[in-house]
């Protein structure tokens, strides 16, 4: 199976947020120093 579900897919970057938030201090510093450099990579 390679296809998941509609809703799965709406939800995940809530849960992905809140499994980081969870994890703790560090994980949110990564996290946020990672999703910021991604988001200011050129496109190709």
């Amino acid at each position: 199976m390679n296809t998941t579900h509609a809703e799965y897919d709406a939800t995940l970057p809530l849960w992905q947020r809140m499994r980081t938030v969870l994890a703790g201090e560090d994980a949110v510093i990564h996290f946020t120093v990672t999703s910021v450099s991604s988001r200011n990579r050129p496109a190709i």
